[in-house]
Formats: structure tokens, sequence, C-alpha cells
């Protein structure tokens, strides 16, 4: 992995704010793709891996485990609900996500 620049990783955090205002109008689970984004992505394979890191990201930073169950499962349901577009991408394309070393079990 090669280290990128300030100007790179703004650019990239751009496309996935852009991906997701995007998602959140369609609401059909295609990721969104243009040529403008292969001066930040080789391709939608790329995006759609940093979309599946963002929301990863998001729930490990914003789910609270030490919580009591219902707040849990509240915070849970709020998470879903604001980021239902981007879920309804990733599901679309569970596929061909890189799973993680856990995951990979039988």
């Amino acid at each position: 992995m090669s280290d990128m620049t300030w100007t790179e990783t703004n650019r990239r955090q751009q496309v996935l704010r852009e991906v997701r205002a995007v998602a959140d109008v369609r609401r059909d689970g295609v990721l969104p793709w243009c040529d403008d984004y292969a001066d930040a992505y080789a391709g939608p394979e790329d995006l759609l891996r940093d979309l599946d890191c963002f929301w990863r990201i998001t729930v490990e930073a914003q789910v609270d485990t030490n919580l009591d169950e219902i707040p849990l499962e509240d915070r849970r349901v709020q998470l879903f609900r604001q980021n239902e577009a981007v879920l309804r991408i990733l599901d679309a394309h569970r596929e061909s996500l890189p799973r993680r070393e856990h995951e990979l079990a039988a």
C-alpha cells in the first residue's frame, strides 16, 4: 500500500461524501460511479472497498458495546437508518467485498 498525500486523501473523502449523498437520493442499491471519480479511485471496486470501510469504522466509532442492551440496540437502529442507502449498496455487493480473516472460516 502506498502512502497517499493529503490532497489524494481529501479527494477520496470528497468522493465518498458525494457517493453517499447520491445513494441517499437514489436508494437503489447501485454503487454510484462516474469517470470523475477515476482521479481518486482506480475503479468501482476500490470505491466499494472504501465505502465498506466507512461503514465498519462508523459502527466501531459510534456503537458503545458497554451500553445497556436497549440503548445499544437503539443506537444500532439509528445508525442503520442513517446509513440505509450505503447498506443497500454493500448488501448488493456483499459477495465481492473483501472479507476479514475472522470472516473466512468455512
